[in-house]
Order: C-alpha cells, then sequence, then structure tokens
C-alpha cells in the first residue's frame, strides 16, 4: 500500500523512479529529478509514506566546449549527500545510481 501511495505522489511530478532495492531487511524506492542543471539521486524507505526524502545526493551539471580540441565535456559536481542517518552505507549506495546515471547521460568527468 505504501509503494502505491509513492508511485501515486510521484504521477504528475518532474521526479522519476529509477528502482525498488532491499537494504538491511528494508525497503527503498530510489528515484531522480533532472532538471537540466542540477540531477539529484534520492530514496525514500518504504516504512511509511512520506512525501519528503530520507537521503539524497544533490549536484550540478553543466557542459563546456573546449574550443582547442573541439570537445564538449559534460561535467556533474557532487554538492552534497544529505540523510538523516549517518554510517549506513547510503550514501555509497545512491553514489552507484549516481555513477549509473552518469554512463546513461554520457557525462564526461564527475
Amino acid at each position: 500500500m505504501v509503494l502505491k501511495e509513492f508511485i501515486d505522489y510521484f504521477r504528475g511530478k518532474s521526479c522519476k523512479v529509477i528502482g525498488l532495492e532491499k537494504i538491511k531487511d528494508e525497503w527503498i524506492l530510489l528515484y531522480k529529478l533532472d532538471t537540466g542543471s542540477s540531477l539529484y539521486i534520492m530514496f525514500n524507505k518504504l516504512e511509511k509514506f512520506r512525501p519528503d526524502w530520507n537521503f539524497g545526493i544533490l549536484s550540478s551539471v553543466y557542459s563546456d566546449f573546449h574550443y582547442k580540441s573541439g570537445k564538449k565535456f559534460k561535467y556533474v559536481h557532487i554538492g552534497d549527500i544529505q540523510g538523516s542517518e549517518k554510517n549506513n552505507g547510503y550514501g555509497s549506495f545512491l553514489m552507484k545510481y549516481l555513477q549509473k546515471e552518469i554512463v546513461i547521460q554520457n557525462f564526461t568527468h564527475i
């Protein structure tokens, strides 16, 4: 029931659900918000519905053109990793999803 509440909540919003995982006997719903200039990878624990995230990586994205080489570079700058619980491996877990998104979007630098 909680999963349905989250999916209904995200319907019509800018966020896209990117995964459902189990960590330490807890189910979490992963999602991203990509504004073009920012990329957020976040998750919520599915213990109860709450319309804000439990943990997230907040990053900026930008492009640059190197005029001498003629190459275009796409950068992701990790601004912050936020969450209410520390030392549970959640930041490392979210980094794996950020890395997948970097490959999908052809970013050249972190």
